[in-house]
């Protein structure tokens, strides 16, 4: 099982698993969209093969401490 948080806005954008200090980028654009695919991979264009238990959405960019704290295991 694994534990994921990310975030993001303008020119800042922030990932952390199961735990580990946030993964950190400036670098990217925030695309415009009207919906969002949980479980779509849109690297390869797969699904996610298991089970996603919870999905939490926070209206406002967290801190990466806070990300950090959020995927712990």
């Amino acid at each position: 099982t694994n534990k994921i948080a990310g975030a993001f806005k303008a020119s800042d954008f922030s990932r952390s698993a199961n735990g580990a200090a946030a993964l950190v980028s400036t670098l990217g654009a925030i695309p415009f969209t009207t919906h969002l695919k949980i479980g779509h991979s849109s690297g390869n264009g797969g699904l996610v093969n298991g089970t996603i238990s919870r999905v939490r959405y926070w209206p406002a960019r967290l801190t990466d401490s806070e990300l950090t704290g959020l995927s712990q295991p």
